[in-house]
């Protein structure tokens, strides 16, 4: 490529400067016989080019010097049949291993004073200037001066210089792997030399005696500074020679670079002499006291009060954050830890220790992440699904944009990280949707949504006022869907920390439901009214009066028993026959007359568009109109005779069950509670047909067969045998023979139904408390299933649970089964 050139002031041409810094204890004089050396590139400008001509191509200074970086890295370091020079340690340059090779002076500086950590401030403290120019070198390290050694102390340059003790004491606690290694081990090299770097970090910017490389020369200055004692500085100078010479002795014997003592006696009785110790034991004791000593010394340093320690932090887990070599094979301690998809595992893990691919962050960013991995990875991997929530949390902290402010929420809010693991290992579904809807972070960063309860007034509040400040229809379809989908994720959040009881969380997810229906059916009498003005019918004196609607809830929803992705079942009903009339100041010429019949058929055929049509929000709900009269084959809508026509004279057995749970959710309050009255004389004021049990059990056992198609590796949790529908028609035929003398004995919700039933000596306590225990740990179940797997799964393979879950299914559903069908008299 020819020399790199560059222009000087007067318009002359000369080589730009180059130089190699040699870091750690290469840059400190302080090498071990099988030491790496670490090494920076640095070259004094980007602007220029090399020479080229004669065949040679141009290139820029950048590349040139990026280039020659690999070969002066491929000379020292690739192994030939005369053996290898050093191995080369690249990771200290600017942004490890993300960064460049090599970088200019402006660059580098830049990133020290943008983007350097505390741990860059310590590892430059060693730099020297060792190969190509080194006034390059020299210039550089007077100008990064300032941010090595800050003139002026400050609470966050001692947390600094404390968070880096801190991991340094995490990763060596309680690890038995470093009991024997001098370096890594309590008491070891690396507390010496950590110890002499954060004295020099906190105080080396007013006194420049203290910027020294060399571990001895620097305890040895701390106490000319009258910043040590002499007997502390004796106690460490002392241990560090010894743990030194023993390290030496230990690398020349083995051939490689190892810290570690080693573990036969043979062995170490010859260490020992090659020390001056008679034997291995002697050798060991001699150890003991220098580490002793230098933890005791070490020890009071930011010494942290009882009761102030941090969480505990397992050594497996921070020997896969912070391995000790960048080529050590982190894949068998994954595994330990319960990954299986060990490449997925090994990117993610990398992205928590080092942030984002090609972003660099802050240097609160970094400060911050560096503090809650180790808090995330712990988490993480005692959550249901280690795999599953480590994707789910690198794609969080990456597409989150305000990182700073992030990360420094998790770390004050340390529960949230709790919510988050135990979501990302969890569900699919939420934590789907949190990773789809990027605003929905910053929302969720307010702590009053993680743990938050609200009520009807609480939620009806807030969607009325975001569809007040809708600029249109389409908006205001999205923002249903965004709010359906933003509560759903606060309860569903709320259900996996275990701050719901299963009577909550279902009542959470009704209540919710029958608020959006509130207001998509308030949408769409306002959209149909457009068109077809209001609907009219005569009133008792005579006069006409609007005709009143209102939408009954059937089912789960009815019942305040919704899971999530839940179909609402409902029914829709008007108060009588008559024609609309325009709305006041309504445009006669927009205006088209209809039967009342035909304009709330309207109302309804708009109300399922408005929650099941797909925007790019998705849907709100699915809805189910079959439980109607006469289902799919009656009208969509009835009015208030046809209703009480078809359930006097053709409803059968089957309907009146399903009534036991009709609930008025939307519409006119009056009409709607009307409704519920008559309801219940359709029900409890007709006396049971005699072959009443056999009716149901039919039924049930169509379900079962149909809709269950049980077989050994598939189980059907709500209509299988023993499921969730068994105690459901259980207590329905308990209600259906007990209300009509006991008004108390018409819950609609089961559970409530089941302690009714109880209390009213119907059930038995063992029946009560095998059914009331059986349908919470079906239902605890089907949750469970549908947040895991996004869907409204009940099917699932016995086989794939956990023995002690798959025995007590069975076990649950076989009490169940046996319990119905004496309830119903019968047998199978």
């Amino acid at each position: 490529y020819g020399a790199p050139m560059i222009e000087t002031i007067g318009g002359g041409r000369r080589e730009c400067g180059f130089v190699v810094l040699g870091m750690g204890k290469l840059g400190g004089n302080e090498l071990n016989f099988s030491s790496d050396i670490d090494l920076i590139y640095l070259y004094e400008t980007e602007r220029g080019m090399t020479e080229g001509g004669e065949g040679k191509e141009a290139v820029t200074l950048h590349e040139y010097f990026i280039r020659l970086g690999e070969v002066i890295t491929r000379i020292i370091s690739e192994v030939t049949e005369d053996g290898i020079v050093f191995r080369v340690d690249l990771r200290l340059r600017p942004d490890g291993t993300k960064g460049e090779l090599a970088n200019s002076l402006r660059s580098a500086e830049i990133y020290y004073e943008s983007c350097g950590l505390p741990w860059e401030r310590a590892a430059m403290i060693k730099a020297r200037p060792l190969g190509g120019d080194p006034w390059v070198g020299e210039g550089f390290l007077k100008t990064i001066t300032p941010f090595v050694y800050r003139k002026y102390l400050d609470f966050t340059s001692i947390e600094e210089v404390k968070e880096m003790k801190d991991r340094i004491d995490l990763a060596s606690a309680s690890n038995r792997k470093h009991e024997r290694d001098l370096k890594l081990g309590v008491g070891g090299i690396r507390e010496i030399e950590f110890f002499a770097q954060a004295h020099q970090l906190i105080y080396g910017g007013k006194n420049p005696d203290l910027r020294r490389r060399g571990t001895v020369e620097t305890l040895r200055a701390l106490v000319g500074s009258g910043i040590i004692s002499p007997k502390e500085s004796e106690v460490l100078v002392e241990a560090y020679g010894f743990l030194r010479s023993l390290e030496h002795r230990i690398q020349v014997y083995q051939d490689r670079q190892t810290h570690v003592l080693p573990q036969k006696a043979g062995d170490l009785l010859r260490l020992a002499r090659t020390m001056g110790l008679p034997d291995g034991p002697a050798l060991l004791a001699a150890m003991d006291r220098h580490t002793g000593n230098v933890r005791t010394v070490y020890d009071n340093l930011f010494r942290t009060p009882p009761g102030e320690a941090g969480p505990e932090i397992s050594p497996a887990v921070l020997s896969v954050l912070y391995p000790e070599s960048e080529e050590e094979d982190i894949g068998d301690r994954l595994s330990a830890l319960g990954f299986t998809d060990l490449s997925a595992a090994r990117r993610n893990v990398a992205m928590l220790t080092d942030g984002p691919s090609f972003v660099r962050m802050p240097v609160r960013a970094r400060r911050y992440l560096g503090k809650i991995a180790p808090l995330i990875l712990s988490r993480v991997v005692r959550s249901p699904d280690p795999d599953m929530a480590l994707h789910h949390m690198e794609r969080f902290l990456s597409a989150f944009g305000a990182r700073t402010m992030l990360y420094a929420f998790l770390f004050e809010n340390q529960k949230v990280i709790d919510v988050l693991v135990r979501l990302f290992g969890s569900s699919r579904f939420l934590s789907g949707y949190l990773l789809r809807h990027p605003e929905l972070m910053d929302t969720f960063l307010r702590k009053d949504l993680v743990l938050l309860m609200k009520t009807k007034f609480d939620l009806r509040k807030e969607l009325g006022e975001t569809l007040a400040a809708c600029a249109d229809f389409e908006q205001e379809l999205d923002e249903l869907r965004r709010f359906k989908n933003m509560e759903t994720l606060r309860i569903g959040m709320n259900d996996l920390a275990g701050n719901l009881s299963l009577e909550e969380g279902m009542f959470q997810l009704s209540v919710l439901a029958e608020i959006l229906l509130s207001f998509a059916l308030a949408l769409a009498r306002r959209e149909t009214g457009k068109r077809f003005g209001v609907p009219m019918v005569a009133g008792e004196g005579g006069e006409d009066v609007e005709a009143r609607f209102c939408v009954l809830g059937m089912g789960k929803l009815g019942a305040e028993e919704l899971s999530y992705h839940s179909d609402l079942d409902i029914i829709f009903l008007y108060s009588g026959a008559g024609e609309t009339a325009p709305l006041p100041g309504q445009d006669p010429a927009g205006f088209r007359k209809v039967s009342n019949h035909e304009f709330f058929a309207k109302v309804a055929q708009r109300l399922i568009s408005i929650l099941t049509t797909a925007t790019r929000e998705g849907t709100v709900y699915h809805l189910d109109t079959r439980l109607r009269p006469s289902g799919n084959a009656g009208p969509l809508v009835s009015s208030l005779a046809a209703f009480e026509r078809y359930h006097e004279q053709s409803a059968k057995l089957w309907e009146r069950q399903a009534l036991l749970r009709c609930r008025f959710v939307a519409g006119d309050r009056d009409f709607g509670k009307q409704m519920e009255e008559l309801v219940s004389r359709f029900i409890f004021d007709r006396p049971l047909p005699p072959d009443a049990p056999v009716e149901i059990h039919r039924l049930r056992k169509r379900m079962e067969r149909e809709l269950g198609k049980e077989r050994q590796d598939r189980r059907n949790i709500k209509v299988g045998r023993g499921g969730i529908v068994d105690v459901e028609f259980a207590v329905q035929y308990l209600q259906l023979v007990h209300g009509p003398d006991n008004r108390s004995l018409r819950s609609r919700a089961t559970l409530k139904g089941l302690y009714e039933l109880y209390r009213a000596n119907v059930l038995s306590r063992d029946d009560f408390a095998a059914m009331d225990e059986g349908y919470r740990f079906l239902r605890a179940m089907e949750i469970s299933l549908r947040l895991s797997h996004d869907d409204s799964i009940e099917r699932f393979d016995p086989s794939r649970l956990p023995p002690d879950q798959r025995d007590r299914y069975h076990r649950e559903t076989e009490a169940i089964r046996g319990i119905y069908l004496k309830i119903l008299g019968l047998t199978e």
